[in-house]
């Protein structure tokens, strides 16, 4: 038995000050569901190892935040000699990070998007194109039915077309469209904890929220709606403008009011780090059975593999 931290960079970042070791997204362009971690993992990263030491045995890799739509994650046990002796489920789950990271990144590129308004404009595009791909290759496999059953007339069977060409994009959406995975939404204040959930209310997307400080805020509102978050890195203070609402109790206040959670350090090499911040939030108010479940089941249960 061990402890699963719910989102981390494992196996994609070896030394973050050097590029060579540093495979944890592209940042060639906001929209990117098709790249997987499963990719690039490094089952030699010795980063396994130093957790693994601290009773880590189970983590999440994502893709890092810089991305608007940051690719596939995949959930990896810290033990093994090929990437995938490691992964044990794989796509794990969708990553979209709204707020500042997209923003400031793609901002430098003079590219959008640079404002919340332009994240969820190209957010809502995507899946509605993604819709019409599904449309697209659903109607193409209905003609081509027609066709073997003889119930299409002659002239069309002669002007037959070839099946709609693949997109990796699309392929990916529709794993979080058709809810085969869950999408995990990094939003920090509580105008994108909110934004989040009409995006998924609008496209039936089975939401996690990920870091979430204002998530206190309106934890009566997720426990209605029965939305997960995982909680960290747990900090004392703000790091950045849209984390002014950061406090301690964070996970022991959504715990009270019903909403299941999760704890991570979403870090590389600090994911040795796990143990302390359960400490942190069990001495803001976490009772330590909830606790536990935060670092062994909850987790667990949402990415599919309480069994």
């Amino acid at each position: 038995p061990g402890m699963i931290d719910a989102g981390t960079r494992l196996g994609l970042v070896e030394i973050p000050a050097e590029e060579t070791t540093v495979d944890s997204t592209e940042y060639t362009d906001p929209l990117q569901p098709e790249l997987r971690v499963l990719d690039a993992l490094n089952p030699r990263s010795q980063l396994l190892r130093v957790a693994r030491a601290e009773g880590i045995t189970n983590a999440i890799s994502a893709p890092a935040e810089g991305n608007l739509i940051a690719g596939q994650s995949a959930l990896i046990h810290l033990d093994g000699e090929t990437a995938d002796q490691l992964v044990l489920k794989s796509p794990a789950a969708l990553h979209i990070n709204l707020g500042e990271p997209s923003k400031q990144t793609y901002a430098e590129k003079g590219k959008a998007p640079t404002t919340r308004m332009g994240q969820l404009a190209l957010l809502r595009q995507a899946f509605v194109s993604a819709q019409h791909y599904r449309a697209e290759h659903e109607a193409y496999a209905k003609k081509q039915a027609e066709r073997r059953s003889g119930k299409s007339p002659k002239d069309e069977e002669s002007k037959a077309e070839g099946p709609p060409a693949r997109d990796l994009k699309m392929e990916a959406l529709l794993e979080a469209l058709d809810g085969r995975i869950p999408v995990v939404v990094r939003a920090q204040r509580v105008s994108d904890i909110e934004a989040a959930m009409r995006l998924a209310e609008e496209f039936k997307l089975r939401l996690i929220l990920s870091q979430a400080v204002s998530a206190w805020r309106i934890a009566d509102k997720l426990a209605a709606k029965k939305i997960p978050v995982i909680v960290g890195p747990i900090q004392e203070e703000p790091d950045r403008m849209e984390s002014l609402d950061v406090r301690l109790e964070n996970a022991a206040l959504l715990h009270q009011a019903g909403v299941p959670i999760a704890i991570q350090t979403s870090s590389d090499t600090a994911v040795r780090e796990l143990p302390m911040a359960v400490e942190y939030a069990v001495a803001h108010g976490l009772p330590d059975q909830a606790a536990l479940e935060a670092v062994t089941i909850n987790p667990a249960r949402f990415f599919g593999v309480d069994d």
